[in-house]
């Protein structure tokens, strides 16, 4: 059985827009931590945040909705700063679906409003706000799905604090997704969902809007 070690960790943020990744790669991060290391009467996300206690850095998932909540990442060191990118139809055709659950009545249209206050327009204004954040690396949200593992090794690579000598186990790794396997995400988190969401013209106006994002 490995020794749980504990150190100081520099915390590295897993960071997307909504309906982007960063909560499911958290959630794959503490089920591989659990499968390795052990932890009792705690959810795999809790289990990412304390992850210095396994000798990880902290990987905390979040969306950063908040412009003041962007300095964070423009002071961390690039090497924190971890982006989850999904195709930008796909995001906007999941956050519709969710938003209908809300408001069942409400279109497509509506919902995306191409003028200054719809979903494209937060969207891209979420995107232009990250333009001077570095990034340690930017991981593809279609890479998660279609080589999970190979995606959850590198981020298990770079959560690895300096004191710990244990090598990241692809056993372990397809362990976690044999029994949490990414079909197990489904809805607004298929791949190219946006095909069964827009028309043929809304995503063309997704595309023409889209020219505005700086990153």
């Amino acid at each position: 059985e490995t020794k749980m070690k504990e150190e100081a960790a520099v915390i590295k943020y897993a960071l997307s827009y909504r309906h982007s990744g960063a909560f499911i790669l958290a959630d794959l991060v503490g089920k591989y931590l659990i499968a390795r290391y052990g932890y009792q009467n705690a959810t795999p996300l809790e289990v990412s945040l304390s992850a210095h206690t396994s000798g990880f850095s902290p990987l905390i998932p979040t969306h950063a909705m908040e412009s003041s909540s962007i300095d964070t990442f423009l002071t961390a060191l690039p090497e924190a700063n971890l982006l989850i990118k999904r195709k930008a139809q796909d995001v906007l055709a999941a956050c519709y679906l969710e938003e209908k659950i809300r408001k069942p009545n409400i279109t497509v249209d509506q919902f995306l409003d191409f003028g200054t206050h719809g979903a494209l327009s937060e969207y891209i204004k979420w995107n232009n706000n990250l333009s001077g954040v570095n990034f340690g690396e930017v991981f593809s949200y279609e890479d998660l799905f279609e080589v999970p593992e190979q995606v959850l090794f590198k981020v298990l690579t770079r959560m690895k604090g300096h004191l710990n000598e244990d090598k990241i186990l692809l056993d372990v790794i397809d362990k976690v997704l044999l029994e949490s396997p990414m079909s197990a995400y489904n809805g607004g988190d298929a791949v190219n969902i946006s095909r069964e969401v827009f028309n043929t013209i809304q995503h063309e106006h997704i595309k023409i809007n889209l020219g505005t994002i700086r990153v």
